[in-house]
C-alpha cells in the first residue's frame, strides 16, 4: 500500500479516464489565505501564485486504510522551497504588519500527516476511489528560513530586522504545533 501511494504522489497516474494529473514538481498554487489569531500573533497572510519545489523527494513513511475508503499516511520531505507573492495584515507582539510583495521561504526535515476521505464511485464498468477531502498536519518542522520584501512598506531595515528576527527562531516546530490549533488555512 506505502509503494502504491508513492508512486501516485510521485510518479502520478496517467492512465485513468478523466483524472488530469498536475506536475509534483514545480508544484503551483494560485492562492491560499493563512489566519492566526493566538496572544502573541494576529495576523491575516494570503499568498498568491506560489510555486514550490523539492515536493519530488517526498517519501511515504507509513499508510493505513479504515473502512476501505479512509486513507491515513505520514510523509518525510527533506527540503522544499516556496516562493511567490503575498499580502500579510496584523500583529506578531509589538510589531504592527502592513506589507506586500514577494516572499521566498526554505523548509526542511518536514514530516506531514495527511487523511484522504474517499468514496467508491463506478463509471464505465469500472471502479475507482473520488476524494472527498484531504486534511494535512505539519508534525515535525525541523527548519525554516524566510525573506518577505516590503513587510514595513519602503522601509527596508525594519523589514530586513523583521526577518532575521524570524530566522533567529530556533523553536520553528514548537511554534508550528502551538500555532496548528489557531491558525485557518483557505486554499
Amino acid at each position: 500500500m506505502k509503494t502504491l501511494w508513492q508512486n501516485i504522489f510521485i510518479s502520478g497516474i496517467n492512465d485513468v479516464p478523466g483524472l488530469k494529473w498536475i506536475s509534483l514538481d514545480p508544484y503551483k498554487v494560485k492562492r491560499v489565505k493563512v489566519t492566526a489569531n493566538t496572544s502573541v500573533l494576529n495576523v491575516t497572510m494570503e499568498f498568491k501564485k506560489l510555486v514550490l519545489t523539492g515536493l519530488i523527494q517526498s517519501k511515504i513513511e507509513k499508510v493505513s486504510v479504515t473502512n476501505g475508503e479512509i486513507f491515513t499516511m505520514d510523509m518525510k520531505i527533506p527540503k522544499v522551497n516556496i516562493k511567490g507573492n503575498y499580502i500579510m495584515k496584523g500583529n506578531v507582539l509589538v510589531l504592527n504588519l502592513d506589507g506586500k510583495g514577494p516572499f521566498n521561504i526554505d523548509l526542511g526535515d518536514i514530516e506531514l500527516g495527511f487523511v484522504v476521505k474517499s468514496k467508491r464511485v463506478s463509471r464505465d464498468s469500472e471502479e475507482f476511489f473520488e476524494v472527498q477531502s484531504v486534511k494535512t498536519n505539519v508534525k515535525h518542522l525541523g527548519s525554516l528560513h524566510v525573506k518577505f520584501n516590503n513587510l514595513f512598506g519602503d522601509n527596508e531595515t525594519l523589514t530586513d530586522s523583521a526577518n532575521d528576527v524570524f530566522n533567529g527562531m530556533i523553536y520553528w516546530d514548537l511554534c508550528v504545533q502551538l500555532l496548528k490549533k489557531q491558525w485557518m488555512l483557505h486554499c
